[in-house]
């Protein structure tokens, strides 16, 4: 027992005493997305990704810059 009271006083004398860590600072919670909304999002992105993609998403003009689709 004698040399661990040994070890601890060479031990606080090498280590200076510190200060006390200050606690946990204050934060609000964070708010989480509503599960729901992400997927009616994924559903519309899903949908925008079909409606640009395939052949009805190509649009055919005339040379002159018209608007009129070819064909029609």
């Amino acid at each position: 027992m004698a040399g661990g009271k040994a070890a601890k006083k060479v031990g606080e004398s090498l280590v200076p005493d510190l200060p006390p860590l200050p606690g946990p600072a204050e934060t609000t919670p964070t708010e989480l997305p509503d599960p729901l909304e992400q997927i009616r999002a994924r559903e519309r992105s899903l949908v925008e990704q079909v409606s640009r993609s395939g052949r009805r998403s190509t649009i055919l003009t005339n040379r002159q810059g018209g608007t009129q689709k070819l064909g029609s």
